[in-house]
This record gives C-alpha cells, sequence and structure tokens, in this order.
C-alpha cells in the first residue's frame, strides 16, 4: 500500500550505505515504499538515533516514525545510539555465535521497554538481527498456517491438497511455532498456529502484574486470545496485551474492580467490545488486608470477602452466559485457606470461602460442561509480597522446607492453571490443586 508522509530523509533511515550513496539510497527506497502491495498488512519501520543521514536526533522523542495507510501496520522500533547505517546490515559475524544464535532466537519485542543491547551477550547489531529474525519467523508461520487451512480445506472437498510447503516453510523450526501473527483485515481469518487452546477466549482478572500476568502469558502461547484485566496498572496491562498481539494474538485491557458488581458489569461490557464468548475465567485479582484479627473490622472483613471470594460469584454469573460450549472458571488460592498464618487471618478465611465457593460452582455448573477448580499456590515472590512484613522469613523457611526446589515462580503456577485448561482435565471439577513444590507435605 502507499506510504503517506514518507520524506527524503525518513526513506534514508531505511537505506544502507554511506554519504556517498544517500541520493541513490533515498530516492530507491521511496520508490520500493510506494510499490507495496495490497498484499502486505504490516512491516517493521527502523529509526537510528544521531543519524546525521536521516536527521535524526539523539532522543526518542527526535525521531521520526514511519506511517501507512489503509489497514496496513507499522511497527516502529527505534535502535539506541551507536547504530549506523553503514553496518547495522553486518551481522554475520553473530551466526558464529551459539550464545548469539539463541539470544536472537528467543528474542520477543517488549514495547514497553527501552531497546538495549543485552549485556549478556556481545554482538554488534544484534537487536536490529533479533528484530528483523523475530518478523520472518512470524511471515514463515503465516505462510504455514495458510498451508494448513489449505490442506485441510482440499480434505473436506475432496480436491488436491497442496503438493509442498515453501522452502522457508519446510525449514521452519519447532521453536518458532508460537511467533504467529494475525492478519489485520476486515474478513475474520485465523493465521494463528493451532495449539492445545487454539481459539479459545480467556478472562484473566488482575493480569498486568506477577502470576495474572504470568497466566495470561502462558494461555496467549498455548493459543487463546486474551482479555487482561486491571484495576491501576493500565500501562503495565497495555504492555502485556501489546506483547500478546505481537506473538499473533488478540488480547485487550479491560479495567474493572472485581469485588464491586457495578465495576465487574462496565469490566463485561468493555469486554463484549471485542469478543462475544469466553472460554476460560481465571479468578486471579486478589487484596486484603495483613493484621491480626484482634485489630480488624467489619470494613476489612468485607474487604477482604468481597475481592477474594465474591468476587468469583460475580464473574461467574456474568461468564457463564457467554460460554456457548462449555468452559472452566479457575480460582487462585493460597496455603492461607488452611493454614495459620500470623496477619493473615481475615485473607486466609476469605481463600476458605473461596475453595468451598469453587466446590459449589462446581457443581451447580458441571451439567452445563464447565469445569470449576482452584489454584493453590506456596510462596512466590512478587510484588504483593513485598507487603509482608515477614517477606524474607516466608521466602527463607519456603526455600528451607521444599523438596522440589528453593524458588516457587509465577510461571510454575501459570502452569498450573494451563493444565487445567487442556481438555485432559475434563473430568477435574470442584478441585483445589496445590502448587508448592511439596511444601504443605513438609512439616
Amino acid at each position: 500500500r502507499p506510504v503517506v508522509g514518507v520524506s527524503v530523509s525518513l526513506a534514508s533511515e531505511v537505506g544502507a550505505g554511506g554519504t556517498a550513496f544517500v541520493i541513490p539510497t533515498q530516492w530507491n527506497m521511496l520508490g520500493r515504499l510506494r510499490a507495496i502491495p495490497d498484499t502486505v498488512d504490516e512491516f517493521v519501520g527502523f529509526t537510528i538515533l544521531g543519524d546525521p543521514i536521516a536527521l535524526t536526533f539523539s532522543s526518542a522523542d527526535g525521531a521520526s516514525h514511519n506511517r501507512a495507510s489503509g489497514a496496513a501496520t507499522v511497527r516502529n522500533v527505534t535502535l539506541p545510539l551507536g547504530y549506523n547505517h553503514v553496518t547495522v546490515p553486518v551481522t554475520h559475524a553473530l551466526a558464529l555465535d551459539p550464545r548469539a544464535r539463541a539470544w536472537i532466537n528467543d528474542y520477543v519485542p517488549n514495547p514497553a521497554r527501552e531497546l538495549r543491547d543485552p549485556a549478556e551477550v556481545d554482538g554488534a547489531n544484534i537487536l536490529w538481527a533479533a528484530e528483523v529474525w523475530f518478523s520472518i519467523k512470524k511471515h514463515w508461520c503465516l505462510e504455514a498456517q495458510q498451508l494448513i487451512r489449505a490442506r485441510q480445506t482440499s480434505r473436506r472437498s475432496g480436491d488436491p491438497a497442496p503438493a509442498s510447503a515453501p522452502g522457508s516453510v519446510r525449514a521452519l523450526e519447532p521453536s518458532l511455532r508460537g511467533h504467529v501473527r494475525q492478519r489485520r483485515t476486515s474478513r475474520k481469518i485465523d493465521h494463528r498456529m493451532p495449539g492445545p487452546l487454539a481459539g479459545k477466549v480467556a478472562l484473566v482478572t488482575g493480569a498486568s502484574r506477577g502470576i495474572g500476568r504470568a497466566i495470561a502469558r502462558k494461555l496467549g502461547l498455548a493459543g487463546c486470545d486474551i482479555a487482561a484485566n486491571y484495576y491501576n496498572s493500565h500501562d503495565e496491562a497495555e504492555a502485556l496485551c501489546a506483547e500478546l498481539r505481537a506473538s499473533g494474538r488478540r488480547a485487550y485491557p479491560v479495567q474493572g474492580s472485581v469485588g464491586i458488581p457495578d465495576s465487574v458489569d462496565e469490566m463485561f461490557t468493555e469486554f463484549r467490545k471485542h469478543f462475544d464468548r469466553v472460554d476460560i475465567v481465571v479468578s486471579n485479582a486478589a487484596s486484603g488486608v495483613l493484621k491480626p484479627a484482634m485489630e480488624m473490622s467489619l470494613k476489612h472483613w468485607r474487604w477482604c470477602m468481597e475481592t477474594n471470594a465474591f468476587a468469583l460469584d460475580l464473574l461467574a454469573q456474568r461468564a457463564v452466559p457467554l460460554m456457548k460450549d462449555g468452559g472452566r472458571v479457575i480460582a487462585m488460592s493460597s496455603l492461607g485457606a488452611s493454614r495459620a498464618m500470623p496477619d493473615y487471618g481475615f485473607i486466609g478465611a476469605s481463600k476458605a470461602a473461596l475453595e468451598s465457593l469453587v466446590r459449589t460452582l462446581a457443581q451447580e455448573l458441571g451439567p452445563r460442561h464447565i469445569r470449576v477448580n482452584a489454584v493453590s499456590a506456596g510462596v512466590v515472590d512478587t510484588d504483593a509480597l513485598q507487603y509482608f512484613p515477614n517477606r524474607e522469613e516466608l521466602l527463607a523457611n519456603f526455600a528451607h522446607r521444599t523438596p522440589a526446589g528453593p524458588v516457587l515462580t509465577p510461571d510454575d503456577v501459570a502452569g498450573a492453571v494451563y493444565l487445567l485448561c487442556l481438555p485432559e482435565a475434563a473430568m477435574i471439577t470442584g478441585h483445589t490443586l496445590v502448587v508448592d513444590g511439596g511444601f504443605s507435605i513438609s512439616g
């Protein structure tokens, strides 16, 4: 599609060469940009800071941005200081370093972070190479998905199937299969690689940080489109959704306080702007007061109960009508539901109520093919743990008593949620799955 607003100096940003080739490169690149075919719906524009040829300044605010008309989108990438047009294309040396190859292959863009060369790998132009390789993988996966759909269609219709995939697709490594984009067109076309949960829609509350973020990322990697609920961490939620969209998922932030009925109604109103159904609901958002029970008030009790237990019922009441073919409802509990912990009395009581409600909902919703379970996590060092006055003691005690290892990560907990979402878990319901590395069996 024609590119709008491209100046001569801007065109030279994506050119390669030195001062002697400025004019030919500018006009050649302008011609290439204006001749982009209609089949292209996304491309990457690179800006190099502090480049006298491109007339870019030494700060991101002074950098030019590439733009496109129509449905085409541009992902603007601003490379750090030190990159220049003469040496950027020189990346063959990176292939000789196994660490550099591994870092490039694992690279996933994060719009929320400023681009910086990795400290653990020494390689000139490695960020540029990683960005280009990420884009190549997305396009390869798109070709592979088109081939798969063509073969599936031919099997249903009886027509001859395509003989073989393009050479680039045949060379596609298994590690690239998660790097897929969803084409932005007016037609409803699914270009995602098939995954265990492909085509599912998941709502994760408290998804902007910690365990909730890890759950949203895990489900997105498995093929789910994501609605990422947050309360006051919009930037973090938007960064998460941008990351998921870069991997080919539909992902949108939805604001709401899960313990307030009107706010949950508003959250689902926003949700329905993007999705017409939901398959997985993860009630992860939690809050509470860390004080001795003898110092608590009715306000504290209601706060803990409404946010940590009643929220599950609110979510279920609004989500179940959107679960057209059954679904999964998963609540996040904690070991405090069954153990006495200092200053955790009201939160622990709310988690115990939550697990009881899980069993009740599992019984009520079972005939609708909806499975309801809880995941009870051990001590995970997230932002929430910083509010515990005995944080260091909790971590040290957990590390000492856990037979499976000293550290429990958000990804470990997200893996348990993922397992309960799989088709193989269809007969697991009303259960609390403990993920603590064996801490609770060790005395």
